[in-house]
C-alpha cells in the first residue's frame, strides 16, 4: 500500500512525492469514512461514534451473542419460557473463546436502548432490532432495570474469578423473573 503512494520511481519527481505525501491523511479519512457507509448504519449505531469499532465488529458473532442476551433479557422479564433461553445457554456453555464479559457488554447496551425505550428519550443503538426491543420495553419498569444493570455488574466483577458463564447468567434469569412477576 505505501508503494502505490510513495513509489521511489515517481514519473513527476520529488515534487509530487511531497504533495502525495501531504495529502494521504486526508485519503485515508475518505477511504475510512467510505467504508463506513458501506457498512451500514447499524454498524455505525452500535459503535457509538467510534470508527474503528465500526469497521471490526464482527456482525455475525455481535447478532449471536446479542440473540441470547436478548432472549435472556425476554424470559427475564417473564415474556418467554425458560426453555427459550436454555437453547441459547446449551449452546453457549462449551465455547471457550465467548467469554462472559464480550455477553456482559452485549447485555448493557441492550438494557440501555430498554431504558431508553421505556423513557421515550433519545435513540437506541440496536436499530435493526427496534421493534423486539419497543415491544419488551413496556414490560419491564424502571426498577427491573436497574435491579438487571446492578446484577449485570455483579456478573462483570466475577469475571475474573472464572465463573461458569451459562450457570451465572442462568442464576440471573432465574432472580430477575422473580422481579418481573
Amino acid at each position: 500500500m505505501l508503494q502505490e503512494h510513495f513509489s521511489v520511481e515517481e514519473p513527476d519527481g520529488p515534487v509530487i512525492w511531497q504533495a502525495r505525501k501531504r495529502n494521504r491523511p486526508r485519503q485515508i479519512a475518505g477511504e475510512i469514512t467510505q467504508t463506513i457507509r458501506a457498512v451500514g448504519g447499524c454498524r455505525i449505531a452500535l459503535a457509538a461514534g467510534s470508527p474503528g469499532l465500526a469497521v471490526s465488529v464482527d456482525l455475525e458473532i455481535y447478532d449471536e451473542r446479542r440473540r441470547a442476551m436478548l432472549a435472556l433479557l425476554k424470559v427475564a422479564a417473564g415474556r418467554a419460557a425458560f426453555g427459550e433461553w436454555a437453547k441459547h445457554a446449551e449452546a453457549i456453555a462449551p465455547r471457550r473463546q465467548d467469554k462472559l464479559d464480550h455477553f456482559l457488554g452485549i447485555l448493557y447496551v441492550l438494557l440501555e436502548d430498554l431504558l431508553l425505550l421505556s423513557q421515550g428519550a433519545g435513540e437506541i443503538r440496536n436499530v435493526d432490532i427496534r421493534r423486539q426491543l419497543e415491544d419488551l420495553a413496556p414490560q419491564v419498569s424502571f426498577q427491573w432495570i436497574r435491579s438487571a444493570v446492578r446484577k449485570t455488574d455483579e456478573l462483570a466483577e466475577l469475571v475474573r474469578r472464572n465463573i461458569q458463564k451459562s450457570i451465572a447468567l442462568d442464576a440471573m434469569v432465574v432472580e430477575l423473573r422473580r422481579l418481573a412477576a
